[in-house]
């Protein structure tokens, strides 16, 4: 919200949202027409049927939500876990983590 406060809108909007507790939940308001528009994830948005996204929220507004992957020291299968952040780098996992709408590291 607050980036709604430094656009100057949250009071107005405050008086026409409807809260949603999850990303899921806002995008199943959208798409079912209880609600005129809603902010999540890309990821949660895209395999909606119904809702369609609009576009970005600036990174200055709202800093993208950033994961990581990484082993631990310790873990009980060390190979298997190299050759999933193998793949997670990979051209593949690249093309895929893209079609589900969110934005692999730079290679």
């Amino acid at each position: 919200m607050a980036f709604l406060e430094r656009l100057g809108v949250a009071d107005e909007l405050r008086k026409k949202a409807a809260l949603a507790f999850t990303g899921e939940e806002a995008v199943q308001k959208v798409a079912k027409g209880e609600a005129d528009m809603g902010v999540t994830l890309i990821s949660e948005i895209l395999p909606v049927s119904g809702a369609a996204l609009g576009g970005e929220v600036p990174a200055d507004f709202m800093p993208p939500t950033v994961m990581y992957a990484f082993q631990v020291s310790g873990a009980r299968n060390p190979e298997t876990a190299k050759k999933l952040l193998a793949f997670l780098q990979s051209p593949e996992a690249r093309k895929m983590i893209e079609a589900k709408g969110m934005k692999p590291p730079k290679p």
